[in-house]
């Protein structure tokens, strides 16, 4: 991956979430139409794993947080 791309990564890290939505669905809407290849397993095993483990530290962070 190019320095650009990963500069274009970290600028969308630092964004809220809210900001972080807009702009994913633009670059969806933007690529949607784009021929791809089907992906394959090991693809789709490590994006299953980066979501499990994403979504793993959400709730760690909400348990942390106290009740409102």
């Amino acid at each position: 991956m190019s320095s650009s791309a990963q500069d274009i990564l970290k600028s969308f890290d630092i964004l809220p979430e809210a900001e972080q939505r807009l702009v994913a669905g633009e670059i969806f809407r933007r690529t949607s139409q784009w021929e791809t290849a089907p992906l394959a397993d090991e693809e789709l095993t490590r994006a299953a794993e980066a979501t499990f483990l994403s979504l793993d530290e959400r709730e760690e962070q909400d348990a942390e947080r106290p009740a409102r």
